[in-house]
């Protein structure tokens, strides 16, 4: 009896940290990528980058901010229904939040990782130019801002799996 309470305290007390981590990372995914702007002067013309002007950029800020508050929920539910014991049902209803969550999170930073490649590399066929070779900030805060991304959707993928496992009682 002793060993599932303290196997029960242990799982809630990860679900906890990596919903807090979650958070973490999404919020400084969101907060980079909004806040990435340059100005640089190419042959006297100025160009600014800013991640409003490309959709990509404004779906991964927009994608994180929501699995941000969402996991925030979350984890206010799991505190007030933690405490009396979760039943596999709740856990169910938590690993439908998390695959959401990290399918939203996935879909936002591949977008993300699509255009930034394109952005620091360019696309010869298509007459693209690279940008990054003028705005490196702006392009150092997005990669930054994807390594974040990329963490979130790792974090997901983990509290997915811990979610599932507990809604089918499997010991872990």
């Amino acid at each position: 009896m002793e060993n599932a309470l303290n196997t029960q305290k242990f799982h809630l007390g990860a679900q906890t940290s990596l919903r807090i981590l979650t958070i973490a990372t999404t919020m400084a995914a969101t907060w980079l990528m909004m806040t990435s702007k340059e100005i640089a002067i190419v042959y006297g013309l100025p160009f600014e980058a800013k991640y409003s002007y490309v959709s990509a950029f404004k779906f991964f800020s927009y994608a994180n901010a929501i699995a941000c508050g969402f996991t925030a929920v979350s984890l206010l539910f799991l505190f007030i229904f933690g405490r009396k014991g979760l039943t596999p049902s709740w856990f169910f209803i938590l690993f439908l939040h998390d695959l959401c969550m990290f399918s939203l999170v996935l879909s936002g930073v591949a977008a993300a990782t699509a255009i930034g490649l394109v952005g620091r590399y360019g696309n010869s066929h298509a007459g693209w130019m690279p940008i990054c070779d003028n705005m490196s900030k702006f392009c150092k805060r997005v990669t930054i801002s994807s390594a974040f991304g990329y963490c979130s959707v790792i974090l997901l993928l983990l509290l997915s799996i811990m979610a599932a496992s507990k809604s089918r009682q499997i010991k872990v």
